[in-house]
């Protein structure tokens, strides 16, 4: 595991990389990529103005929203490892931490399967529960 870099001046009179500085650039490129993946989908599926259009845009893209999301809890459910080494490269954690990270794999892809299926899909409604 390799320690942790600041940013003082090393003796060469290099500066070392900032850790936050690339974890606010990678925070900024996926949230830019996300809203160009929102106006995308909204120009795709052709938006008009008012709030029932809008209502029928997101009942039309839902079965996609929801292929997309398991998708991906699928994906960070397959490359947690490689996730976890890639967030220990921007921040070193303790190699004890990485070891509960890297141990709760499972219980962090149920638990955004059962949000998922829950919040998003609704399935207690369509089992008839009390809000059918």
């Amino acid at each position: 595991m390799k320690p942790v870099q600041d940013a003082t001046p090393a003796a060469e009179g290099h500066r070392a990389p900032r850790v936050l500085g690339r974890m606010a650039r990678a925070f900024a490129f996926v949230a830019a990529a996300v809203l160009l993946l929102m106006l995308v989908a909204v120009w795709l599926l052709g938006a008009r103005e008012g709030l029932e259009s809008m209502r029928a845009l997101l009942t039309t893209a839902k079965p996609y929203l929801v292929t997309l999301h398991l998708l991906l809890i699928a994906l960070m459910w397959i490359y947690w490892a490689q996730l976890i080494d890639w967030g220990n490269r921007l921040v070193s954690v303790p190699e004890s931490f990485r070891g509960a990270l890297l141990a709760a794999r499972h219980r962090a892809a149920l638990w955004l399967l059962a949000f998922e299926l829950i919040v998003v899909i609704g399935l207690p409604s369509l089992l008839g529960g009390p809000h059918s």
